[in-house]
Order: structure tokens, then C-alpha cells, then sequence
């Protein structure tokens, strides 16, 4: 069987391989940075806050799909690292609004500018119409999930 990533596997899986594969190169792609000390769901989280200069944390869960108690896990270990901080949204005594600290910031964004190299190296390799290929199979992969 030819090792090319539009290549049928024995199981007739074809896509999720495909993501899962991409999803650890990223991983050991962040880890080759030791400046960041933090797993690939952590980089996520301070990209996703960095962008948005904090964020409420139902929009957080919202955008990654992680358990409750996944993401919990994830801002529980920045918060002690404090890079992070959780408080209450004044509007509504059960929600909570997260964001960055001074230090979650600088590793934030130095985080968002590895992810931003590598995705310029990946997108020079494609067309503009191979990327808003993928971004529709992602959704629907995605959105399949979910239901």
C-alpha cells in the first residue's frame, strides 16, 4: 500500500489517519521550541486567548470541543504557571472570563509566531484552494463528530 497521504488504509479510513497524524506532528513541532514548556492543548488555549485578548470560557470550550473536565485540566496548569488567570464574569455570577497574564501574553505570543511559521511553510507547499479544501473537510469531520 502506497504511503501517500490520499492513500486508502486497509480500514477504508482515510481522513481521520490523515488528521491524527498532522495533529502529533504539530505537537512535536511545539515541543522542539523548549521556550514554550507547555503541551500542544495548552499552546492552543494561550494562542485562542492571545487573539482574542481573553476570552469568556463557555467561547473557549465552545471553539475547542474538549470535556469540560479536559479544558478545566488544561487552565488549571496555566493558571498555576501563572500564565492565566480565571474570574468571575461580573454579569453572570456562574460564568467565568479567562485571560493572560503578563507572562501568558509573551509566551502566547511566542507561541502564536512558531504556529503562524509553520503554518506559512505548510501553506507554501499548497494552493489557496487546497487550504479552503482541508478547512471544509475539517469542519465536516468535525461537524460529523459531533453528531
Amino acid at each position: 500500500m502506497s504511503g501517500k497521504s490520499g492513500a486508502r488504509h486497509r480500514s477504508g479510513l482515510r481522513l481521520v489517519p490523515a488528521v491524527e497524524r498532522a495533529t502529533h506532528a504539530v505537537g512535536v513541532y511545539l515541543q522542539t521550541d523548549a521556550r514554550f514548556g507547555c503541551t500542544q492543548a495548552e499552546a492552543n488555549v494561550l494562542a485562542f486567548l492571545y487573539a482574542r485578548d481573553g476570552s469568556p470560557l463557555s467561547e473557549l470550550h465552545a471553539s475547542f470541543g474538549h470535556r469540560r473536565s479536559t479544558l478545566t485540566s488544561v487552565i488549571d496548569r496555566l493558571e498555576q504557571r501563572s500564565l492565566v488567570v480565571r474570574e468571575r464574569d461580573p454579569q453572570d455570577g456562574r460564568a467565568f472570563n479567562l485571560a493572560l497574564t503578563r507572562a501568558g501574553a509573551a509566551t502566547a505570543r511566542a507561541v502564536t509566531s512558531h504556529l503562524r511559521a509553520l503554518e506559512q511553510r505548510a501553506a507554501s507547499r499548497v494552493t489557496e484552494g487546497d487550504i479552503e479544501g482541508f478547512l471544509e473537510v475539517a469542519r465536516a469531520l468535525a461537524d460529523a463528530a459531533q453528531r
